[in-house]
């Protein structure tokens, strides 16, 4: 009788202890999506904008959740504690007034006849070349195009890309509301982030460091008519005063799990997405708001999820790192401060997946596929692919959505960094209408639970993913 209770005993102390080992993984729930979404892309979250107090308290909602998913604090260092919150100082320039185009005789001015998205300083001059089929970029020239095709961007990037001085595009039903949206607010201009100063690169909405960036200006449709009367050779000249530059700040957020392998834990895998949008709009009748619910509410609901997943899990053996970054749409200027500080040598940055835009599923995929920017870049895809994640290549290349992200700016440093999305080119991209209503609940919550298994392998194993030959960006 006393035998067979201590063999009990043993029994129960030993079931008792595997339990507490092998902690049951936690699950995707559509729930748990549905609360983390409404969270962020609320009308009271006021759309999230670039370098405001909405895009920090959304940081802060994100901080609460990695501190409910057991995941530890590694931002800034408040009253002697470490933080979720990491502060990044920005210094932007501004016109003091809207700049001035002249060409020949001809003048337009921001916000009126002509819309500058960005602008490398204060002035811009050249001669025009007015671009016809099978042209050469003049060196130095300020590029007049009518773009051909839907797909404008494309166009614009391989003239800016071939030393052009400034781009002038006309007025287009692909382009029009674009010169709306550039007209309404100020220029982009070089920018400080910390200590660096830092141009929006013309490839994509990611600051680069060093250098100065040609000029992108859109035309209005009465303005269009005027430049297709000019010729080669006219003098181009955009102008305007700066004022003295305002410091600010955008936020990110950073969680980390650490390793629990003596050797693997040295080496990180980044998840991240970019917490901001467009913020509000008081020009706009009726709603005002960018709730930002696809872009990209979507992509740290992703983040959180697999915070919530690796956290209440064994401990993997590599380190993880969770990071939402503040300022993606402006320029990337919560990535660039993160390289500048990184809380780990980039060497160690083993790889980052992104995650923006995966809210509703892309037709050009199966329905329950998801897509990787640059999928041919690097063997990071389609070693996923192996290990049960249903994604495949971005379906639409012409877009550079490789270059669109907070991945690039870690890609160019040369960590293999690319996104994960479902984008499937809808309408309300950018739009006020990119709100809750528009999720695909279902998609959303199968997207994210197909991605656990691959990463739970990702961040326990040993495989280092690399650059295939010549696509290192």
């Amino acid at each position: 009788m006393r035998r067979h209770y201590s063999v009990l005993c043993v029994s129960l102390l030993l079931a008792t202890s595997l339990f507490a080992q092998t902690k049951p993984a936690a699950s995707v729930k559509e729930a748990d999506i549905k609360t983390e979404m409404t969270a962020l892309a609320n009308d009271e979250m006021r759309g999230r904008g670039s370098m405001t107090e909405d895009e920090k308290r959304a940081g802060e909602y994100i901080a609460s959740q990695f501190a409910k998913f057991h995941i530890a604090p590694a931002g800034d260092v408040v009253n002697g504690k470490k933080g979720y919150l990491e502060a990044v100082p920005v210094t932007k320039q501004e016109f003091a007034a809207p700049p001035i185009l002249k060409v020949g005789s001809w003048t337009g001015t921001h916000g009126k006849e002509i819309a500058v998205l960005r602008a490398g300083g204060a002035t811009m001059s050249g001669p025009l070349q007015v671009l016809k089929p099978g042209d050469n970029i003049q060196q130095g020239a300020v590029v007049y195009i009518h773009p051909s095709g839907g797909n404008p961007r494309a166009e614009m990037m391989q003239v800016l890309q071939n030393g052009a001085a400034g781009l002038i595009v006309a007025d287009s039903d692909a382009t029009r509301a674009r010169f709306t949206r550039a007209a309404a607010q100020p220029p982009s201009l070089p920018v400080r982030i910390g200590s660096v100063q830092l141009t929006p690169s013309v490839s994509s909405p990611i600051a680069q460091e060093g250098g100065t960036e040609p000029a992108i200006i859109y035309l209005s449709e009465a303005a269009t008519k005027d430049f297709d009367k000019l010729e080669n050779g006219a003098k181009v000249e955009l102008s305007g005063q700066i004022k003295t530059a305002v410091p600010g700040s955008t936020t990110n957020v950073i969680g980390v799990l650490e390793g629990s392998d003596a050797k693997l834990k040295k080496e990180v895998i980044l998840l991240t997405a970019h917490m901001d949008h467009l913020g509000t709009d008081p020009k706009l009748s009726g709603d005002q708001i960018y709730n930002g619910a696809d872009d990209d509410a979507s992509g740290c609901t992703a983040v959180m999820e697999m915070a919530r997943v690796l956290g209440a899990g064994p401990k993997p053996k590599r380190t993880v790192y969770f990071v939402t970054f503040g300022s993606e749409e402006k320029g990337g200027y919560g990535n660039q401060y993160f390289l500048q500080h990184p809380p780990v040598p980039l060497s160690g940055i083993v790889a980052n997946l992104e995650f923006e835009m995966i809210g509703r599923a892309d037709s050009a995929v199966k329905p329950d596929e998801l897509w990787l920017t640059g999928y041919d870049r690097s063997n990071l895809g389609p070693e996923l692919a192996k290990h049960g994640a249903k994604i495949v290549a971005d379906p639409h290349p012409d877009q550079n959505f490789f270059m669109r992200s907070d991945n690039y700016a870690l890609a160019r440093k040369g960590i293999v960094a690319q996104t994960v999305s479902s984008f499937g080119l809808h309408k309300d991209y950018h739009q006020v209408s990119d709100e809750l209503k528009t999720i695909d609940w279902d998609h959303m919550t199968q997207a994210i639970g197909s991605m656990v298994g691959p990463v739970e392998w990702l961040v326990n194993s040993d495989f280092k993913p690399t650059w295939n030959e010549g696509k290192k960006p």
